[in-house]
């Protein structure tokens, strides 16, 4: 299956709001399908892909940290202060890491 194919599937799963086929998409090798599925579930805005979406902080790729840290605060909007303090935490020591 190609990228383009790939693609094409992530959109569908978003149409059909398949939550749990694009959190599996979340350990994809390729950071742009890494990507659209971040992307994807924070325009489904489902609750159940909150823990998912935090480990996807950890992501190697930069874009998708930054849409994965806007997609939990889409999702989770009223997220505890201090719980948000430590995501953001993690995103910037993640980032430090990497370079």
């Amino acid at each position: 299956m190609g990228i383009s194919d790939l693609q094409k599937l992530v959109m569908e799963l978003y149409e059909k709001k398949d939550v749990e086929a694009l959190i599996k998409l979340l350990k994809h090798k390729d950071s742009s399908i890494r990507w659209e599925s971040v992307e994807a579930l924070r325009r489904i805005g489902s609750k159940r892909a909150v823990e998912s979406l935090i480990q996807s902080l950890k992501d190697e790729n930069s874009d998708v940290r930054k849409s994965t840290a806007l997609a939990l605060w889409e999702i989770k909007r009223e997220i505890e202060p201090l719980q948000f303090f430590l995501l953001k935490k993690l995103m910037i020591n993640k980032r430090d890491k990497n370079g």
